[in-house]
């Protein structure tokens, strides 16, 4: 692992990874979240401890098994997928772990199925594609030790639709937790709770899973995700989350009709020799803007490319690479780019379309100024967006978080990491007693049982009142009949002209 480091420049952890890689490496925990700004190397602080703990399993004999990973990594996009890979496979070189990925582009083929069976310790992929492996019976999730979701803002987001693909990715794994959550738990001394002393192969599908989720905002969504199916869930939240990054300019920019023309005099005259991100809002813009870019200026078209989800992978990759091996200066793109991408020496964003919430202007901004670098940021504000910059503005010139994180419903709070306790020196956590897996309780199946007996006896009771309704109309219209007819025979015997007739039941109704 030393010699992994060193061979990647790496040699002193970041903020986050001195508080997320000793937790995970004890393996005191069911499921931990932690969060910290763009750039903070959130990727190293679960890919290191996770590989040192399979790595200790094979002193115990534990051992690489087909189709059967013992880690997975499930990311939001193929470009996010395809980061980790490549910094997994540099750990792995060293370290001797076997990692495969699964994402949009790569087909499901005999190749595919060939790399499984050869063997996986670590699975990286997307939702999608390992959701049809699951069914193919390519791969087995039985061994499985660590889930870790990247970038679990998005993937919980409502607008992207992850979550019903996590729900069933995750069924068949909560049946083995509420299994070894009815065992009783190891004392606080015993190592047999640490990842790393895994029992042996035979007996791995007994062991606990631990979910581990990485993000770089707190939105409303994860939270109350999180808490409804990981209640005991360990919380480590940087004291600096959702605030702007430090060695950041912001420029605030009016525009109406003359958007194109000040956007085509910025790259022309301002960052004409920068590597420069332009954000916009949908594929139509980007392609409206690629076009008109492309067309004003031809010099500026030899370095443009763009990067959307209307574009194909194949091609979208290969826009990609443009813009990472500086052969492209200029990326137009939309938030497909703004999540997780590691893209280094951006120098320039331009939020051309001025974002719709501070989660999305927090991860837009996050692609500069990354790992203490330098970077500046152009905003085109038109009328429409003036009262979320206004608000963005202030809180960034006051200094406090641009978006709440505030987690509701949940009285247990852990101190910020990076804020002392005043009761204690050191940082305080809130430990998982794992007691509780998606939201799965005894209690709460025995409360849903007595709701659905209450509710069945309320619906006889109903039904019964409907009858007894009904035949009161009934008596209630006879009556009305018989005393209609009595009044008509005593009219037509005082006036023998008048024929008695038999009332319907419509008009005795309404009299």
């Amino acid at each position: 692992m030393q010699q992994a480091l060193a061979a990647k420049g790496i040699a002193r952890p970041t903020r986050v990874q001195r508080e997320a890689i000793p937790v995970v490496l004890r393996g005191r925990f069911r499921s931990l979240v932690f969060a910290d700004q763009t750039g903070t190397g959130k990727t190293f602080a679960y890919l290191l401890p996770v590989f040192q703990a399979l790595k200790d399993e094979e002193s115990l004999g534990v051992h690489t098994e087909p189709s059967r990973p013992r880690a997975l990594i499930l990311v939001p996009n193929r470009e996010l997928g395809e980061q980790v890979l490549h910094a997994s496979k540099h750990l792995s070189h060293h370290l001797k772990l076997k990692v495969r990925f699964l994402g949009q582009g790569h087909p499901l083929g005999k190749t595919t199925q060939d790399l499984l069976s050869s063997g996986v310790d670590i699975l990286i992929g997307t939702t999608g594609k390992l959701l049809q492996a699951l069914d193919e019976h390519w791969i087995h999730l039985t061994r499985v030790r660590f889930v870790v979701i990247d970038e679990a803002d998005t993937m919980y987001s409502s607008i992207t639709g992850f979550q019903e693909d996590l729900e069933k990715i995750f069924y068949p794994l909560f049946s083995r937790i509420r299994r070894t959550s009815k065992q009783a738990k190891p004392p606080a001394g015993d190592s047999s709770s640490s990842p790393s002393s895994s029992p042996s192969s035979g007996s791995s599908s007994a062991a606990p899973v631990h979910f581990i989720f990485t993000a770089a905002t707190i939105t409303r969504d994860l939270q109350e995700s999180l808490q409804k199916q990981f209640p005991d869930i360990t919380k480590l939240i940087s004291n600096s989350l959702h605030k702007q990054a430090q060695n950041l300019k912001i420029r605030w920019v009016e525009v109406g009709f003359d958007k194109e023309d000040k956007l085509l005099t910025l790259l022309s005259k301002d960052i004409m020799d920068k590597k420069t991100m332009i954000f916009c809002n949908t594929i139509q813009c980007c392609r409206a803007t690629d076009l008109f870019l492309q067309g004003a200026s031809p010099s500026l078209a030899a370095s443009l490319a763009s990067f959307h989800g209307g574009i194909p992978p194949e091609k979208r990759k290969q826009n990609f690479s443009l813009f990472l091996e500086n052969k492209a200066k200029a990326l137009v793109c939309t938030d497909a780019a703004s999540r997780g991408l590691d893209i280094p020496d951006v120098s320039c964003v331009v939020l051309y379309d001025f974002p719709k919430n501070s989660v999305d202007f927090l991860h837009r901004v996050g692609r500069t100024a990354r790992a203490g670098a330098s970077g500046d940021v152009v905003c085109f504000v038109q009328k429409k967006d003036r009262l979320l910059a206004s608000r963005i503005r202030d809180a960034i010139e006051k200094g406090v978080p641009l978006e709440s994180s505030e987690w509701k419903g949940i009285e247990r709070k852990v101190s910020s990491y990076g804020e002392r306790s005043r009761s204690s020196p050191g940082i305080r956590r809130k430990e998982s007693s794992g007691r509780s897996y998606g939201g799965m309780r005894n209690k709460g199946n025995e409360g849903m049982r007595n709701k659905e007996r209450s509710e069945r006896s309320q619906g006889k009771t109903g039904r019964s009142y409907g009858k007894t309704s009904t035949s009161y109309g009934k008596t209630m219209t006879r009556g009305i009949q018989k005393s209609t007819k009595g009044r008509q025979q005593r009219s037509s015997k005082a006036n023998p002209k008048v024929r008695p007739t038999r009332p319907s039941q419509k008009s005795s109704t309404k009299k």
